[in-house]
């Protein structure tokens, strides 16, 4: 880790944000038939869902870029650096969501960052393995919450479904490539612990 590093993370934690919260445009109801056929207490419960899976996408990036700061492995550094990308995907598609519902990013996200960055930080400080066996996880519980929110969205809001299901697709690859890499499975205790920390985030992100 060097300074460069840690100036290209500090880029990127900017532009996580603040940039694309810029980006967030307000949709066109008439184009999305779906969000057009919407209840507003529908539109109310969506936008409260994807603020959650918007916040979870910050996360990621986060803890990606704490991980990939701490890496022994070129190898691994480019595993993190690829899963980062497709993150980033779903961070602009959560984001783009948010505002089609005419909601914002929760007012926590920056606090989320920063913890995720330390926690990112520390699973990679245990070395490579460890750190990959902390993606697995990481990501088998995102599925599980990805599968809750999917069957939680509202009949009509096939858009957020979409999204979702494509986000699950990736996170599930994320889960395999980090255990192929040669990550090793955490144990309870901290599996445990992992899950205890998300639940607090997706209660505070639903409703800020």
């Amino acid at each position: 880790m060097n300074l460069d590093h840690i100036i290209v993370e500090f880029d990127r934690a900017l532009k996580t944000l603040f940039v694309k919260k810029n980006e967030i445009i307000n949709f066109d109801k008439n184009k999305d038939f779906s969000s057009r056929q919407m209840s507003s207490h529908d539109e109310k419960l969506s936008a409260s869902l994807m603020r959650v899976n918007h916040s979870g996408e910050v996360c990621a990036q986060a803890l990606y870029a704490g991980q990939r700061l701490m890496a022994e492995k070129t190898s691994v550094r480019e595993l993190f650096s690829k899963a980062m990308e497709e993150e980033a995907s779903h961070l602009n598609l959560t984001g783009r969501r948010l505002g089609e519902l005419g909601a914002r990013p929760s007012s926590f996200d920056p606090v989320f960052y920063s913890v995720a960055v330390f926690i990112g930080v520390l699973a990679g400080s245990f070395g490579d393995k460890w750190s990959l066996g902390f993606v697995h996880e990481t990501e088998k519980q995102v599925e599980k919450h990805l599968d809750e929110y999917i069957a939680r969205l509202p009949e009509r809001d096939t858009r957020s479904r979409s999204i979702l299901g494509k986000m699950k697709e990736d996170e599930m690859k994320h889960a395999d490539n980090a255990i192929h890499a040669g990550g090793t499975p955490l144990p309870l205790p901290m599996k445990l612990f992992m899950a205890t920390g998300a639940r607090i985030m997706k209660k505070i992100s639903y409703r800020i």
